[in-house]
């Protein structure tokens, strides 16, 4: 029955395994032959000192017995005996996975009567290699030992003699409907473009090597073995160009991003500053603007109650970043509206007429007259100095409501 709950569902085997037919003691007991004199296992590990070697066998037996995973085994090894974390990890999970698939494998021999195969089981995921998907959801004999390379992940599940295979998603199934990024970090980019195009396949990508020491064990093939120095130099560089337009794409889109970033603070900047210029140009918000349009458009006049208000460097320079734009934005509006100069009104309040950085005048005579006191003043005003104006953006209206302001820029003359 546990036969069959592992060929039903191929994700429990790692969890099963361990206790069907004894396979914790059988596969320390093989991890124990591996490391036995003249075996290439030993032979690698002695070649890293007497002491290291005898420790890091230590580890990986006491590691396998006691059910440690090989990251902590590796962890441990690094702390005892100072080998690298990555070639320890290599070591650990390499050597207590072939232990387990080893003893996993007699286990299925032993029991013929049940299992007539087994099925390559590969994790799907981007750090995978392209030769485990490419192997994950094939079927093998008995007879034939599941050669995964070096620091592989991969496991076998059983196949029964009285039933198919459940159905499940294969590697290379789930790496066809992956995203682009995830197909170059499993292909490389060169390979990714060449699978996308059908220059090769995934199988392709399986590899497989022998060696007198280490036997048999599968790897994952380079575009350049498949395909040849120069049909892969082809895909290098089809795979160069595409991703210096990408590279240009995200260079533009961060830009963009930026761009309306700034665009969005100078706007609000200029909200707050337009508000409270509407309600009284004496206020502080107001007073910042006129200062603001003094030192970004360069004007000779004073600015009234400057001295009343304090403004940080940051303050003055967000300010004229958002007056700056404003200006633009208009200077835009008009000349799309082909507005080259306007015909404008300006009542005088006080008996004495003092040129400010900013003035807000009006198209509309009669909002004029309720601010005339002492006179109306009349213009043609050239286009280029209309700062902002009520039927132009980021304008609005204050408790008044419509007046046809439009605020021009003083003369560079005083």
């Amino acid at each position: 029955e546990q036969a069959r709950a592992v060929a039903r569902s191929p994700e429990a085997a790692a969890r099963v395994a361990a206790t069907w037919n004894r396979v914790p003691t059988e596969a320390t007991e093989d991890l124990v032959g591996f490391l036995s004199d003249g075996s290439p296992l030993r032979t690698l590990l002695d070649g890293l000192g007497e002491e290291t070697s005898a420790g890091v066998q230590r580890a990986l037996v006491a590691g396998l017995a006691t059910g440690q995973n090989p990251r902590a085994i590796a962890r441990l090894v690094r702390r005892e005996f100072g080998l690298p974390l990555a070639r320890a990890l290599m070591i650990s999970r390499t050597e207590v996975l072939r232990a387990y698939r080893e003893s996993t494998h007699r286990t299925y021999q032993q029991n013929r009567h049940l299992i007539r195969g087994w099925r390559w089981l590969a994790a799907h995921q981007p750090r995978t290699c392209a030769m485990c998907l490419a192997m994950d959801g094939s079927i093998h004999s008995l007879d034939e030992p599941l050669d995964d390379h070096p620091n592989g992940r991969c496991t076998m599940t059983p196949v029964l003699v009285d039933e198919e295979p459940p159905a499940r998603e294969t590697g290379e199934q789930w790496l066809e409907r992956q995203s682009q990024e995830v197909q170059e970090r499993v292909l490389g980019k060169a390979g990714a473009e060449a699978y996308r195009a059908g220059a090769v396949t995934l199988q392709d990508f399986v590899g497989r090597r022998r060696s007198e020491e280490w036997g048999t064990t599968r790897y994952a093939k380079s575009l350049r073995e498949i395909l040849g120095p120069e049909e892969a130099l082809k895909w290098r560089q089809e795979a160069w160009e595409k991703g210096a337009e990408a590279r240009k794409a995200r260079r533009e889109a961060r830009k963009a991003a930026r761009e309306a970033a700034a665009r969005e603070r100078d706007h609000q900047a200029w909200a707050k500053m337009q508000a409270s210029w509407v309600r009284g140009s004496s206020r502080k918000q107001s007073v910042l603007l006129k200062v603001a349009v003094k030192e970004e458009f360069g004007l000779p006049q004073e600015v009234w109650k400057r001295g009343k208000h304090k403004f940080t460097d940051e303050q003055i320079a967000q300010a004229r970043a958002a007056v700056r734009r404003m200006y633009e934005e208009t200077q835009e509006h008009l000349k799309q509206q082909g507005i080259s100069s306007l015909h404008l009104y300006r009542g005088i309040k006080s008996p004495v007429v003092t040129p400010g950085t900013v003035e807000a005048w009006t198209t509309d005579l009669d909002s004029a007259r309720k601010f005339g006191e002492y006179g109306i003043l009349e213009e043609d005003v050239p286009a280029s100095r209309i700062l902002a104006y009520s039927q132009g953006p980021g304008w609005v209206n204050g408790p008044n409501g419509e007046e046809f302001e439009h605020l021009v820029l003083g003369e560079t003359e005083p």
